[in-house]
């Protein structure tokens, strides 16, 4: 064998070498790559921080928040197929930024490089103490996440017991630059445009992408009023549309004392979301029922605020509410959805089952 050959030899060997050593993240790598995770989040979180402490106090020294970021060999695979590997990681928040016993957790899909450095992390609800479900991984394999939403039997009411507790099998890859769930590619609101406000009329819109906890995209625009308010509005669901809208102004004593004041005050943003939005005609048939609405009709609830709930054309149903104190200011909250049957929308885990029969 001649030294050229054999150094051509050595070349791909090492090369061969480095390449296998690039498909695999160790546990150290992983940890490090969690100690990174926490620390991103915690920049991003109200509280103080000691140094070398995963852990968020308050001014008094009070636990907030203590995060922790775990992954194993087991949760790794490439998901955006771009020849590195990327894991998956469990983030627990011990507090939820209130300390006390309270507790939520998430996995993080973590997209790397080939340095192993972060491209991208993509967030997957997981649980918490009163949530319907609890997310358990089962595998992480060939570019996708297969897991088991089990029911939390925390979220059931007193009495209820824990038979027959409910389980559903779901999946996830990544596709379109984003983590999907695969039954969500088959409901009618996935190729529903993802849009809310219309983008010609000098708003000012900070737009996000996240899923929910029913694994459905849950999109979000803010917009910024000129009274130093802000519109939040939301559109999410898989066969039942549900917008959602909300809006924090100044406190006034009127709404919650004067049904005219609360007659004009959803008029006034109902009327500014028809012509802002993209959802014109549903919106205007809510404004003709508040408009047409007698003000006797207008009360408070037994919780303390203005609940009204119209049934409008074409099957859609719209709730308003208006509450409010003193030191928050005056809640404005519009509600359209559109139940899939008569007997209104699905309850939570009815809605789970039936995205399931969307993709047989």
């Amino acid at each position: 064998m001649n030294i050229q050959l054999k150094i051509s030899i050595t070349i791909l060997l090492q090369t061969a070498v480095s390449l296998a050593y690039a498909q695999v993240l160790d546990s150290v790598t992983l940890q490090k790559i969690g100690d990174q995770l926490v620390k991103m989040e915690m920049k991003g979180r109200e509280g103080i921080a000691k140094p070398g402490d995963n852990c968020l106090r308050d001014k008094d020294g009070h636990f907030l928040s203590c995060l922790t970021a775990e992954s194993s060999q087991k949760w790794v695979t490439d998901f955006n197929k771009d020849g590195w590997p990327d894991a998956v990681f469990l983030f627990t928040d011990e507090g939820l930024g209130g300390g006390g016993n309270a507790y939520g957790f998430d996995y993080r899909v973590v997209l790397l490089d080939g340095k192993r450095s972060i491209i991208n992390q993509y967030t997957l609800f997981g649980g918490g103490k009163f949530s319907y479900g609890h997310l358990d991984i089962d595998r992480v394999k060939d570019g996708k996440l297969y897991a088991t939403y089990n029911e939390n039997p925390m979220s059931r009411s007193y009495g209820e017991g824990e038979d027959n507790l409910k389980q559903v099998a779901v999946s996830f890859s990544f596709r379109d630059n984003k983590i999907v769930e695969d039954c969500y590619a088959a409901c009618p609101l996935a190729s529903m445009k993802k849009q809310i406000f219309k983008k010609d009329n000098n708003l000012k819109i900070d737009s996000t992408l996240e899923i929910d906890d029913q694994f459905n995209e849950d999109y979000t625009e803010i917009v910024h009023m000129k009274d130093g308010s802000k519109f939040v509005a939301s559109l999410s669901g898989c066969e039942e549309p549900d917008l959602y809208f909300s809006r924090t102004i100044k406190y006034k004593v009127a709404l919650e004392t004067d049904p005219s004041a609360m007659k004009e005050a959803l008029l006034y943003n109902l009327q500014f979301l028809r012509d802002n939005t993209l959802f014109k005609t549903v919106i205007n048939n809510a404004v003709v029922q508040v408009n047409q609405l007698e003000t006797s009709r207008i009360k408070k609830d037994k919780n303390e605020g203005t609940a009204l709930h119209l049934s409008l054309p074409d099957g859609w149903k719209t709730h308003l509410f208006i509450s409010g104190n003193k030191e928050q200011g005056s809640f404005i909250t519009i509600r359209f959805e559109k139940p899939k049957n008569k007997e209104g929308m699905m309850d939570f885990w009815e809605s789970m089952e039936s995205k399931r029969k969307l993709r047989r």
